[in-house]
């Protein structure tokens, strides 16, 4: 009776210890501020989050025909500001580069890039740009393209700020899991 208590108790701290994990990692939607998009050309983009840029960046679509980026990751400095562009390489698909707003130190202001398909005579080389500010903070941020069934398809990816994300200790899922299985084996055994 002993063992399946502390199993029980084993699987239920992990349990817990993982969730608030998740939902700390989590925002939601009623948490975000309304942005007000600046339209030019056939692009739209959220204001400038700082003046004097010190490194340049250009994130791409993959290709004329795919949902994709050009990468699964983007690496940036921390604590700097940015001129960020995002080019649509299609003549035919409309894509964005966004990010929701993160509140906190590590934190990020909404960062929203849209640029309608080159062809389309308003946007002829399909480039927006934007100026980002950093956090001073190892983090990273989720982006997708918000055009309809293209995050679905896999047009995502990861910025990196810095070190990347050291919150969470690498491999610590791993062990929730296989502690959890251990707890479970351990209940199943003691109930024979």
């Amino acid at each position: 009776m002993k063992y399946k208590l502390l199993a029980i108790s084993i699987t239920i701290l992990f349990t817990l210890a993982l969730t608030n994990q998740v939902m700390a990692n989590e925002t939601e939607d009623d948490d975000h501020h309304e942005i007000e998009l600046i339209s030019e050309k056939g692009t739209m983009r959220a204001p400038d989050q700082c003046n004097e840029t010190t490194l340049e960046i250009t994130i791409t679509s993959k290709d004329a025909k795919s949902l994709d980026y050009d990468a699964d990751e983007y690496n940036l400095e921390k604590n700097t500001c940015y001129k960020l562009t995002f080019q649509n390489l299609s003549p035919v698909l409309e894509h964005d580069f966004t990010i929701d707003e993160v509140e906190g130190e590590d934190g990020i202001e909404p960062i929203v890039l849209h640029a309608t398909n080159s062809s389309s005579g308003l946007n002829e080389d399909g480039k927006v740009s934007m100026n980002i500010l950093t956090p001073n903070a190892d983090t990273e941020f989720y982006t997708r393209c918000t055009v309809e069934g293209h995050e679905a398809a896999g047009m995502n990816a990861i910025l990196i700020i810095g070190d990347g994300n050291t919150g969470f200790l690498p491999g610590f899922e791993v062990a929730i899991a296989l502690t959890s299985i251990f707890a479970i084996g351990l209940i199943t055994r003691f109930r024979k």
